[in-house]
């Protein structure tokens, strides 16, 4: 109609926003601590990832809870020794409804669950590509026009080793007065979530810590006959 010529094949605009306003998380008790199940999942299978049939006992996941004057937690952090965020998997970050841990039981959303609860997330990934060390770091926002902030991809050789630190930062308001404040009830909730990996031969070391205390999740386990007790399946809520 305006004399130019037009392809004959058109690709869907992608809505950040709108994709995330339609996530069912409504806050609640049940729903708020989900984004942190998500990354620490995304967390066992890097370290699943890099170490293959020995990673149990490769497997280091610290969890920090971050916490205001009161007592109350806003925000969380958790840091694994699994691959990075190499091409591959930072393709599949970048990518709504990833395939990529489709034979995991992953649907390729669980991260944006981060934004549907929290202002913003942190990321630095060391990875090795090629030989080489890498350090990929960005922020992550809800904005439809630049989600990815502040990103940068380097060259490092401090002798670090691979590994992954994501920060779920800032509890928005509707969520933040659903969080749990003891560090022994959060701790209860992930080891809940994620008991049938806490109670083999071979169990990962995850540790959640404050200011104040840390956890050992199998140890957390180990000392609560009521777990055992309970059907070794995955969590509370449906899958992301």
């Amino acid at each position: 109609m305006d004399g130019q010529a037009h392809p004959s094949t058109l690709h869907l605009k992608e809505d950040l926003r709108g994709r995330i306003a339609n996530l069912a998380m409504a806050p609640s008790y049940a729903n708020t601590l989900i984004p942190l199940f998500e990354a620490i999942m995304n967390s066992l299978h890097a370290v699943q990832d890099r170490f293959g049939d020995s990673w149990e006992r490769s497997c280091r996941i610290d969890i920090q809870v971050l916490e205001d004057d009161e007592g109350s937690p806003h925000s969380f952090t958790i840091e694994d020794n699994g691959i990075g965020l190499d091409e591959r998997n930072f393709e599949s970050f970048r990518t709504y409804d990833s395939r990529t841990k489709v034979k995991k039981g992953g649907k390729g959303v669980g991260r944006l669950t981060w934004l549907k609860v929290f202002e913003s997330v942190r990321v630095s990934s060391i990875f090795e590509a090629e030989g080489v060390r890498m350090e990929r770091s960005f922020k992550f926002v809800l904005d439809n026009a630049a989600a990815f902030q502040d990103y940068s991809l380097t060259r490092t050789d401090d002798g670090t080793d691979v590994r992954t630190f994501i920060e779920l930062h800032g509890l928005k308001a509707g969520y933040r007065s659903h969080c749990p404040k003891k560090l022994e009830t959060i701790a209860h909730r992930i080891a809940a979530h994620f008991l049938p990996f806490l109670i083999g031969d071979e169990k990962p070391e995850i540790r959640i810590s404050n200011a104040s205390e840390s956890l050992n999740l199998a140890e957390v386990v180990a000392a609560n006959p009521v777990f055992l007790s309970r059907p070794r399946s995955f969590g509370h809520h449906k899958s992301f």
